[in-house]
């Protein structure tokens, strides 16, 4: 699934990536990489005092289980019945 993701996203899995390069990659501005970064939700790579970099292996990861997340959270969505689903008396107004 790592190679697939990385072809459809034009990285390499064994690269190291800047985190401007990587936040392309995810779809990101930089500064909220860098949020999800200090949070310890994606692995990195310090290589001195403000050098980030990001491999792409972990690049990928990182897409997957967001997709994972979804799709979790969809399932427990379709899960619920219809009246679970249907707003409660006092978001109506």
């Amino acid at each position: 699934m790592r190679e697939g993701v990385a072809l459809e996203k034009g990285f390499a899995l064994y690269r190291e990536y800047t985190e401007e390069d990587a936040a392309a990659f995810l779809e990101m501005h930089p500064h909220t990489l860098a949020q999800i970064r200090r949070e310890g939700l994606i692995f990195f790579v310090r290589k001195g005092p403000r050098h980030i970099r990001y491999i792409g292996m972990r690049i990928a990861d990182f897409i997957i289980s967001s997709v994972e997340q979804l799709d979790a959270a969809e399932a427990e969505a379709e899960a619920k019945t219809p009246a679970e689903r249907a707003p409660s008396p006092k978001a109506r107004g």
